[in-house]
């Protein structure tokens, strides 16, 4: 059997040669169910193409065995000449495309061509080999475009290098995460990853994602666009490539692992310093916020025993106070009338708890232990009869009943009316009750009796020919129309249409019955046919599976039923058919019977 060959790494590493202008060709032999070619002797044929009319400019071919791993290493420009001068080509006019041809002993299979996505190194080696700046280096080009490595690094402990990146770190165990494989990026030190456009990472095993970014220390990782990160597992995060004040632009790490992950100091974009400190809760701001006690011992402002106001903040031209991560109450105001009374130019209150899941606001009467208060209530303002509340929300809003799961209470949603009636009931398993007619746009469904909906609609199924009304396990007693059921018969939604061989033949086979239905509150007599007994005559007319349609796979599958039923309106073609073989026989009869 012919061998197909695979390439799964081609141009992987393109080095500099000072003498040859080579470019390193490397790729992994497989056949064509998968197996490595291990130890076997191949030529491979290069042939580099010029524009878009794929003209021919060079080719060579090499004779090489795979080694134990199935890889041969190439380099393109040393082998075998057949045509074209490998020094003369052109790569700054025009495009250029490497087509590979690899025969194993079956004669060459070609492999395809590819662009070359970057001119090759080699134009650069003079300019590049010179510069004092990358002594000890080497231009690869990993699929990115060309970087800078340092030389004899065993590339399977880096990721692809980025175009003009700069890699000076040191990795020794496998990864395809670390070095300098963003644009324009530096790698120094041990294990560092520098990503981001133009970021830079050193020290050790940190990361630079954001663009533009800097990782120094220990595990840092600086995530946000133009962020720096330094001391050791900082908390990180950001986007990035966008701006966005709330980010992080300096952070200085003092976690102690990759799951206690902390900073001492946090600069945001928007100029807001945030000082975490186990011994003081000072917060020093820009001039948005005047001041801001944090995370205090005990108690971060204390005002006692004001005669008029407690505290006053003047002028302040963001935050007028902020009190977060108090190990208690951040703050407690108590007041023979109001509270508190806040006004704000945009928001009145802002509240947000600094834990995930945690409420923001908590709202309950002062509980003496006899539940008598302990119910939150939101108001409107109660000196104005038309005030309304709205609830406003960027995504979802969820209310939660019974959160604290206990199973005693009658964890209720209710809307009531003016008279303290509920009209609208949703409980903890979901069951709604509506007291009133629900409107859907303009129409509506209105309870008017012992099970009976009144619906002043249409119910028209949302996808044609998809949907049924009852099934085998659950029937409606009866469906009472003026018209009646009307079966869809459009020649034009019709194919295979045939003549049916049924006929009186069949009809006389039939078995009329009268029966009574065992689980009915209809005593009545019924008139009607056996489906398994009509199953043996016709069975086109019994209903004994459906065809259900399977998510997974997408194709019908084949449902058998609990019950058969028949279609009765299916039957009357027979009939007709029976009819009309009748009525020949009677044409015959009455023929002879003039003959005679």
């Amino acid at each position: 059997m012919k061998t197909k060959l695979l390439t799964l790494l081609v141009l992987l590493v393109s080095c500099v040669v000072t003498a040859q202008n080579a470019i390193n060709y490397k790729a992994l032999i497989k056949d064509n169910v998968g197996n490595v070619l291990v130890s076997q002797p191949v030529t491979v044929q290069f042939t580099i193409l010029e524009g878009s009319g794929m003209t021919s400019v060079y080719q060579e071919d090499h004779t090489t065995t795979t080694d134990a791993n199935g890889i041969i290493i190439l380099n393109i420009g040393e082998g075998n000449l057949q045509s074209g001068d490998y020094s003369t080509i052109d790569w700054s006019t025009d495009d250029h495309f490497l087509n590979v041809q690899i025969d194993s002993g079956s004669g060459l299979v070609d492999l395809g061509t590819t662009q070359f996505m970057a001119v090759p190194y080699a134009l650069y080696a003079k300019t590049a080999g010179n510069a004092e700046n990358v002594s000890g280096l080497e231009a690869i080009d990993e699929g990115n475009g060309i970087g800078w490595r340092i030389k004899d690094r065993d590339p399977n402990y880096y990721g692809n290098i980025g175009s003009f990146a700069i890699d000076l770190s040191f990795n020794d165990e496998l990864s395809d995460v670390y070095g300098a494989v963003g644009p324009v990026a530096n790698a120094f030190g041990r294990s560092t990853t520098a990503s981001g456009t133009g970021s830079t990472a050193m020290g050790g095993y940190t990361t630079a994602s954001g663009y533009f970014s800097t990782a120094m220390g220990f595990l840092t990782k600086a995530e946000s666009l133009l962020s720096t990160a330094i001391g050791r597992y900082n908390v990180g995060g950001g986007d990035p490539s966008v701006w966005v004040g709330n980010d992080p632009l300096f952070e200085v790490g003092n976690g102690t692992n990759d799951l206690n992950r902390s900073n001492a100091l946090t600069i945001y974009k928007t100029g807001y310093h945030l000082i975490e400190s186990q011994v003081s809760g000072l917060r020093v701001n820009s001039a948005n916020t005047g001041l801001i006690i944090d995370n205090a011992g005990a108690t971060g402002i204390y005002v006692l025993g004001g005669s008029n106001y407690g505290l006053i903040i003047n002028d302040a031209q963001q935050d007028g106070l902020v009190i977060s991560d108090a190990q208690d109450d951040g703050m407690e105001v108590s007041a023979a009338d109001e509270g508190a009374r806040i006004i704000g130019g945009s928001v009145g209150v802002y509240a947000s708890s600094s834990a995930a899941g945690n409420p923001d606001i908590i709202l309950g009467g002062f509980n003496d232990g006899t539940n008598e208060g302990d119910d939150g209530i939101i108001a409107s303002a109660p000196n104005i009869s038309t005030s309304d509340i709205y609830l406003r929300s960027n995504d979802a809003i969820v209310m939660e009943l019974d959160d604290d799961n206990v199973t005693n209470n009658n964890a209720n949603f209710i809307i009531r009316n003016g008279s303290d009636t509920n009209v609208f009931t949703v409980d903890e398993s979901g069951e709604t009750t509506v007291t009133g007619i629900l409107r859907i746009g303009t129409e509506t469904i209105e309870d008017t009796g012992s099970n009976q909906l009144s619906v002043n609609a249409s119910l028209i199924p949302d996808n044609d020919n998809a949907m049924r009304l009852g099934n085998a396990s659950n029937r409606w007693v009866g469906v009472w129309a003026v018209d009646g059921t009307i079966n869809t018969s459009d020649r034009r939604e019709k194919k295979n249409i045939n003549p049916i061989d049924y006929g009186l033949n069949e009809v006389l086979k039939m078995k009329p019955v009268s029966f009574n239905w065992k689980n009915s509150n209809d005593p009545d007599l019924k008139l009607g046919l056996i489906a398994q007994d009509l199953q043996l005559v016709v069975p086109e007319v019994v209903k004994s599976h459906t065809w259900e349609l399977d998510e997974t796979t997408n194709k019908l599958v084949e449902e058998p039923l609990d019950r058969l039923g028949v279609y009765y309106s299916d039957l009357i073609p027979v009939l007709i058919k029976a009819i009309q073989e009748q009525q020949d026989i009677i044409a015959k009869q009455d023929l002879k019977i003039k003959e005679l």
